[in-house]
């Protein structure tokens, strides 16, 4: 109901609001149903009756909400809040009554599904100016921002209070785009990864992390030999089962002959006495971690790093960076002396074409250079897709 009574030229403006307010049919807008007028103490009254809303008003809302949900989720609520204030400047010159009251986010549908709506347009009596694109903006603006985003998740060359509403509506539009793109090419890579951890055929490894484990295998056989020291025994073969989770061909050739089958099969031997005269022919040296595996491995580090520290969004490369180096050199089972320049910035490279770094390219541990944890699940898609510790820690090998 509005609180004004009718006269003859408010009567105009109620009609006029109406055809307006009817003419709108967007998911993001409350729907307006019924019109109608009622007498009260002799004073005719004019009301609408529209569309409920189950939900709370963004007044109600705890601000850290939205920052729980991913980031391509965010960009959408926000789209959707700026879709519907759109609306009412395409058919009702603009929302008359914008403040974070009126504008709403639903309960989950029976699909978990939430949307936001603008409510409660209010009276068109009050005049704007029509060279002012943002005076419906005015009381809102920044909170609105600072509900779905942060002024560092985007580039630095753009203020997000300094964009006019057509300017910012398409900046967030682009993001959505671009984070779309970025799923569908990052979901393309989970999907061959995924299906490389499956055997692929009857015979030999399919996944890009088990030729180096096979090469550890050896050196370690070769070591355990030379040096017969017996703890070393137990690591291998728990090697061997890590290559198990890899193809499972490995666990059915091996995993009742132990490291006697693996020796006869990979050193075209027939025993492992045979194998011993040998050994003085032998140069296999340590293996090395790949970029890719590098950037899987950091990625867990990061991963426990912020869950020690329960970080939720981003962590500095140079606070985690260090503590990396040194577990890698002292890694009981794959130690490596690791390049800066030539294995661990290439593996920041790969992190940061995924999407998991920004900010400036990282020299040392000043660098402003950042991880982005974008979600849990999707951190753990890579690690699982990349990281040999992850599946080492699952073995017990220390």
């Amino acid at each position: 109901m509005y609180s004004k009574g009718l006269n003859r030229i408010n009567k105009e403006n109620f009609e006029s609001d109406v055809s307006k307010l009817t003419k709108i049919n967007h998911e993001n807008v409350v729907k307006v149903f019924i019109k109608g007028y009622f007498e009260f103490k002799g004073i005719p009254y004019f009301f609408l009756i529209m569309e409920y809303i189950k939900g709370k008003d963004f007044k109600e809302l705890n601000l850290q909400l939205f920052f729980e949900e991913p980031y391509i989720k965010r960009l959408k609520y926000f789209e959707q809040a700026l879709d519907g204030i759109n609306e009412f400047r395409r058919f009702f010159e603009l929302h008359h009554d914008l403040h974070e009251g009126n504008i709403m986010i639903t309960d989950p549908d029976k699909n978990n599904e939430r949307k936001i709506c603008v409510i409660d347009p209010g009276y068109s009596q009050y005049s704007y100016d029509p060279e002012d694109e943002d005076s419906d903006l005015y009381s809102i603006k920044e909170g609105i921002i600072n509900l779905f985003l942060k002024q560092e998740e985007i580039s630095e060359n753009v203020s997000l209070r300094d964009l006019e509403f057509p300017e910012l509506r398409m900046l967030i539009k682009n993001l959505i785009k671009e984070e779309e793109i970025e799923l569908i090419r990052e979901n393309d890579v989970h999907k061959e990864y995924s299906q490389a951890l499956l055997p692929s055929a009857s015979t030999g490894p399919s996944d890009h992390r088990i030729q180096i484990i096979l090469d550890l295998v050896k050196f370690k056989i070769v070591d355990y030999y030379r040096e017969i020291i017996p703890d070393k025994k137990n690591k291998i073969q728990k090697l061997i089962d890590v290559l198990g989770t890899f193809n499972p061909l490995f666990t059915e050739k091996y995993g009742k002959g132990g490291l006697n089958s693996f020796i006869m099969y990979y050193f075209n031997v027939s025993s492992s006495n045979e194998f011993q005269p040998h050994l003085s022919k032998l140069h296999i040296e340590m293996p090395r971690r790949s970029s890719l595996i590098i950037a899987g491995d950091f990625a867990l580090k990061v991963q426990k790093y912020v869950m020690e520290h329960k970080i939720s969004e981003c962590v500095s490369i140079g606070r985690v960076h260090g503590e990396y180096d040194t577990e890698i050199r002292s890694h009981l089972i794959f130690p490596q002396e690791m390049s800066f320049d030539y294995e661990f910035k290439p593996a920041l490279k790969e992190l940061r074409k995924l999407g998991f770094i920004r900010g400036e390219p990282y020299e040392n541990q000043d660098s402003k250079t950042e991880f982005i944890v974008p979600s849990q699940p999707k951190l753990t898609m890579f690690i699982q897709s990349y990281s040999l510790d992850y599946y080492f820690q699952h073995f017990d090998l220390v």
